[in-house]
């Protein structure tokens, strides 16, 4: 008979709930109607990030000395425990900040109207800047209003 090695499958939970969460937006991604898919999918990417960021937090709390599992080949400690919990807990932060999107420009999905306005924001073609663009970037040296002079045309 083949002898397993013991897997301490809570020191994978944090990585685990990340690819289950991926999984899960594949099927919504296919089998969630569309209208419905985009908040349904932010439900559920959330979620994998909180998830991920309480079993890691649980994980550095149970760690208090460093150990190798599965025969040696990964460890499980405080400092990789943190690594998981700021990586969890930075994409919640991204997630909120992306989920406050309500116009997206034609050229990519860049915020208009977020959380946390960027003077990177692109404007979408055809619009004025709204008064919470012209706020945010009016620190910037070069105005965002400004164009180029036409292209001579060659015939």
């Amino acid at each position: 008979m083949i002898s397993k090695p013991h897997v301490d499958w809570f020191a994978l939970a944090p990585s685990l709930s990340l690819l289950a969460a991926t999984g899960l937006l594949l099927f919504a991604a296919v089998f969630v109607p569309r209208t419905s898919r985009k908040p349904v999918s932010a439900l559920v990417a959330f979620a994998g990030f909180v998830a991920s960021g309480i079993f890691a937090a649980y994980l550095m709390d149970r760690s208090p000395v460093p150990m190798a599992i599965v025969r040696d080949s990964m460890y499980r400690d405080r400092w990789g425990a943190f690594a998981q919990v700021l990586l969890a807990g930075s994409g919640a932060i991204t997630f909120i900040d992306s989920a406050s999107i309500t116009d997206t420009s034609f050229e990519g999905p860049f915020a208009v109207y977020s959380v946390f306005p960027s003077p990177l924001i692109v404007i979408p073609h055809g619009r004025e800047p709204t008064s919470l663009i012209v706020l945010t970037i009016s620190s910037l040296i070069v105005s965002m209003t400004s164009t180029d002079p036409l292209r001579p045309v060659v015939r």
